[in-house]
């Protein structure tokens, strides 16, 4: 049996309103493989932009922790995004 992956991972697109993904790691979801960096720079192969229209923004949580963020493109930020925090109740209202 494969073992879950904790980090959920939910992408805003601009026709697909909420594209769930999970990774094993915080780093994997935000990164440049088939994480949000991906997303946003369209190198992730496996997202058909087509279907689901441009990403927007990202929400990447841990399930075992209080809070997650919110993640945007921004190429003045260090990691080319702009990270804000957000509370899990606000999460799982959506």
């Amino acid at each position: 049996m494969k073992k879950p992956k904790p980090i959920q991972f939910r992408a805003v697109h601009t026709k697909t309103r909420w594209r769930p993904a999970s990774h094993e790691t915080l780093a994997n979801a935000l990164g440049k493989n088939r994480g949000a960096r991906a997303l946003f720079d369209h190198t992730n192969k496996a997202i058909k932009y087509a279907t689901h229209g441009e990403p927007l923004y990202v929400i990447v949580w841990d399930e075992r922790q209080d809070h997650g963020e919110i993640v945007k493109p921004d190429h003045s930020e260090w990691d080319g995004l702009r990270h804000a925090s957000i509370g899990i109740a606000e999460i799982l209202h959506f």
